[in-house]
């Protein structure tokens, strides 16, 4: 165990990793000068060149390491599934507790964020024997018919799902409680399609879940409300489909920019800013209407995983009272 390091997790493809070079600019610029951090940053295809670029971020204090996950990706790719802005990467995070022994306790953090506090403050916070710490999923709270897809279909309450794109994660606890093994064994039973890896897992640690307040993963998503004054935010996540690099509108954008600035790929960012054009912007805006119908059809699916669960659990209600009345 590390006592004396704040380890931090992203997970990327090379593509994303000039995104992921502005979060960790703003980290950087936010950080504690007197604490230690390691940030790594689990991949498969990462280039040598995009490694020399951004470890030119590194400081004393914070350091950058680039982990390959092919094998472990490898064991389980064919049972995965992916949509729209999604990509396999998403599925990484649950490699962290296996991977890495010598942490008991990580942060994980998806690349579309930036860092406007000392991201330490948030490994400081007491897990209180909770395998994960993170914010209310805004989706599923303000917008009904999604928080009907967690009661119909993950089976648990709206109000008890974060999003997963800031945690705090009891990796200690994962190994110990083998919660690896227990997402391989539930994609072997169920793919969920709408918010996938976040899906299992609010199913897997539903009742071990430390709710944060929201201005540690406060979404800029434009459809939903901001339930944050911007003045409180601890870590500004510029969820779903509509990006700062892509959308003038985008909420907050002008946080991104601030620290995109700082960083090797800044004109990079901008010449795909100005060159995206509107139909491309406008397929990213109808990534709602298709996530409505996905969301609908799993509902309305006779055997998504709650019904399935039901269902076992009646089967094995009648085989038991069968078995109590074969004793009489």
């Amino acid at each position: 165990m590390r006592n004396n390091i704040v380890p931090i997790f992203y997970i990327c493809d090379n593509n994303y990793m000039k995104y992921i070079n502005v979060s960790i600019k703003s980290m950087i610029e936010n950080c504690n000068p007197e604490t230690q951090y390691e940030i790594h940053i689990l991949n498969t295809d990462i280039t040598e060149e995009t490694i020399r670029r951004t470890r030119t971020l590194e400081t004393e204090n914070v350091k950058i390491k680039f982990d390959d996950v092919t094998d472990k990706f490898n064991a389980i790719k064919e049972k995965l599934f992916v949509r729209d802005y999604y990509n396999m990467t998403t599925y990484y995070r649950f490699f962290i507790a296996d991977m890495f022994p010598e942490f008991d306790k990580v942060i994980y953090i998806d690349g579309d964020t930036v860092i406007l506090d000392d991201i330490a403050k948030l490994y400081n916070i007491d897990l209180e024997n909770n395998l994960i710490a993170g914010a209310h999923e805004q989706a599923f709270v303000q917008v009904d018919l999604y928080g009907r897809y967690i009661e119909e279909v993950l089976g648990i309450s709206r109000y008890e799902t974060i999003n997963a794109g800031v945690m705090l994660m009891d990796v200690k606890g994962f190994r110990e409680e083998k919660i690896l093994e227990t997402f391989v064994k539930m994609l072997g039973e169920y793919k969920f399609v709408v918010t996938q890896d976040e899906d299992y897992l609010n199913v897997i640690c539903n009742g071990r879940i430390k709710f944060l307040d929201l201005e540690w993963n406060a979404q800029t998503f434009k459809f939903l409300d901001f339930p944050v004054q911007e003045e409180d935010i601890h870590i500004i996540h510029y969820d779903m489909s509509i990006k700062p690099w892509y959308f003038l509108d985008c909420r907050l954008a002008n946080y991104f920019w601030e620290y995109a600035a700082m960083t090797d790929y800044y004109d990079e960012l901008k010449h795909g800013l100005e060159t995206y054009t509107e139909e491309q912007r406008q397929k990213a805006l109808n990534v709602l209407t298709a996530i409505n119908d996905l969301v609908v059809s799993e509902i309305e699916r006779p055997d998504n995983y709650y019904k399935m669960k039901l269902a076992k659990a009646n089967k094995t209600l009648v085989a038991s009272k069968r078995a109590r009345k074969s004793l009489k």
